[in-house]
């Protein structure tokens, strides 16, 4: 109940105060708080404003002139290498699950010397390609910014890479399948 009534009272101070600073104008509680020295000067044409004086109040009324701003632009190019970044993390998702379901025949291996280090922990190759897949998003994306050419035939060259490797895989899996 008591939290009611502070915030009643907190309600009914803060009506209090804008009955009271409201009729006051803007100018009377700016006056009261800046000497006109400090007061910014307002340049009415960058802002958009017309100034026009009013002869029975005191100071400027403003008018506001609407400012039509373009739309930002659609950045396409930036859209869709991000979109081929988020293709390249799909694939290697996909090589993953490839990879695994291949492993599980017997005679196969994986093929790269490297990866076939880690490949036989699921937690481990999980961990690699994780670490691999943010490090080629993150890297390509900052490659973007400073030579968007290069960024574009990497990821692209990388994408048919991984398709590649997971068709390889498919068709592994495929074969096995069928023996």
């Amino acid at each position: 109940m008591k939290t009611k009534n502070t915030s009643f009272a907190g309600a009914a101070a803060l009506l209090a105060l804008v009955l009271i600073v409201l009729p006051a104008g803007a100018d009377t509680v700016a006056g009261s708080l800046f000497k006109a020295a400090d007061r910014p000067v307002l340049d009415a044409e960058t802002a958009g404003l017309s100034a026009s004086v009013d002869a029975s109040s005191p100071g400027f009324t403003y008018q506001v002139k609407p400012v039509f701003k373009p739309a930002p632009r659609f950045q396409f190019e930036s859209a869709a290498f991000t979109g081929t970044l988020f293709s390249l993390a799909a694939l290697n998702v996909a090589d993953y699950l490839s990879t695994r379901e291949a492993l599980k025949y017997p005679g196969v291996a994986e093929g790269n010397p490297f990866m076939s280090l880690v490949v036989n922990n699921s937690w481990a190759f999980a961990a690699v390609k994780l670490a691999t897949t943010a490090y080629f998003y993150y890297g390509l994306k900052k490659m973007h910014g400073r030579n968007k050419t290069t960024a574009w035939v990497m990821t692209l060259a990388a994408n048919a890479l991984y398709s590649f490797v997971i068709y390889n895989n498919l068709t592994v899996i495929d074969k096995m399948r069928n023996r």
